[in-house]
């Protein structure tokens, strides 16, 4: 979405960049800003402190992916994006079988770790279990604010009727941060009952505001 709408961006918009070749290579352009500094994942609040009175003339716009999706995408991202983090041992392998996938998923959702600047706590570092930091952290993009939620799973339909809203040309959009997964197994086959129940529980609000399924895509 920011890589399409940046076709759109003059000299005085606000471009968060990138630093990843595979998406420079498809027109991602860099960034335009540094003081203050905006990433692609600077939360609503954040902004809003930063723009103060500004944030109230823009449109928001934000996008929400079923949670037992998002949840693997991000196992993957951790250990394939740019900074590999976390437990090595749990690194998923392109060769695992899906039962080994499976046992070093759910490790991974339950593992601890220090973050900083949650929503629980904002100012220090807490420790706390992987899958309730990705809820916790998930939640700040979906605050009353927001004039508009797209989803993640009908998102280019979501997009192209945006862009008739805005009345700007809509275009296919990329696909983009895709070479991390490395298995071609469906989400739903790195869950037990358990892990499920994990992500329920921690994505309990966001679940029932968008009335997600486990079985949605």
């Amino acid at each position: 979405m920011e890589l399409a709408f940046s076709n759109h961006c003059g000299p005085n918009d606000v471009l968060t960049g990138t630093d990843l070749t595979e998406e420079k290579n498809l027109g991602y352009r860099s960034q335009n800003n540094d003081d203050p500094k905006f990433h692609t994942h600077t939360p609503p609040h954040t902004l809003a402190q930063i723009m103060g009175s500004k944030f109230d003339r823009y449109r928001k716009v934000t996008i929400a992916r079923n949670p037992w999706d998002l949840a693997v995408s991000y196992f993957w991202w951790s250990y394939y994006g740019p900074i590999e983090s976390f437990y090595p041992g749990l690194k998923p392998l392109e060769e695992d079988p899906a039962d080994v996938l499976k046992k070093k998923f759910l490790g991974f959702l339950e593992s601890r770790a220090s973050f900083s600047h949650t929503a629980a706590s904002p100012e220090r570092k807490v420790t706390m279990s992987i899958v309730d930091w990705l809820a916790s952290r998930s939640l700040e993009y979906y605050p009353k604010e927001v004039d508009r939620v797209l989803k993640f799973e009908s998102l280019q339909g979501d997009y192209d009727e945006l862009c008739k809203d805005l009345k700007v040309s809509s275009q296919m959009l990329p696909r983009i941060k895709t070479s991390q997964r490395k298995s071609k197994a469906h989400y739903s086959e790195y869950y037990d009952s358990w892990a499920k129940s994990l992500i329920r529980r921690s994505f309990f609000s966001l679940i029932e505001r968008y009335q997600y399924n486990f079985n949605d895509n």
